[in-house]
């Protein structure tokens, strides 16, 4: 457990998908066309970050520690990304022995839970480049998010779909798009 803030320590209930739909082209345009945002579905381990000072800790979706230990490069750079904020937690998904970051949930001791998604994507895009630390991009066109889903990449099972104006971590502003295995199609219905 943190020491300079352990009243504020806790792990917070991360937004997660409840609903999916299949990778079609259809689909894809109906979110698109909605104002919604794209972003890769990662294949790894969701992971919650909690980085206070010089202490880092990972916690599952379902609120216990990962068992595994992180790696001090991972360490470094998840201190490094944080830089001068006192806490700050950050979720992501852990793969191939990297973070990938798509959503900070307390920033420097405020919890974000009454910023819609756009804000928060802003607070977590930092000049920041790191070989194990990445925050996944945002697609906002159907091509982007078409061409992604035709990507032949083993890390990305798929697509999410946010609305980015939605407040909270509200699990019915995020939709999974999941390829089923890793040879497929994609269709147009």
């Amino acid at each position: 457990m943190f020491e300079r803030y352990p009243d504020v320590i806790k792990f917070l209930t991360p937004q997660h998908p409840k609903t999916s739909v299949a990778p079609t082209e259809r689909a894809v345009v109906g979110y698109m066309d909605s104002g919604w945002w794209g972003q890769r579905k990662i294949d790894g381990r969701r992971a919650q970050i909690h980085v206070e000072g010089g202490k880092v800790e990972l916690w599952t979706r379902q609120g216990t520690r990962h068992t595994w230990e992180v790696p001090e490069q991972v360490k470094v750079e998840l201190r490094r990304y944080c830089g001068d904020r006192r806490y700050t937690v950050l979720d992501g998904e852990w793969a191939d022995g990297r973070i990938y970051l798509f959503d900070i949930l307390r920033d420097d001791q405020v919890l974000l839970n009454q910023l819609n998604y756009r804000d928060r994507y802003e607070r977590l895009l930092l000049p920041f480049i790191s070989p194990v630390v990445q925050v996944l991009p945002i697609l906002k066109t159907t091509k982007q998010c078409l061409a992604e889903l035709r990507r032949d990449d083993p890390l990305v099972e798929g697509l999410v779909f946010r609305d980015p104006g939605a407040r909270g971590w509200f699990d019915g502003a995020i939709v999974r798009c999941r390829r089923k295995g890793t040879k497929w199609s994609l269709t147009s219905t």
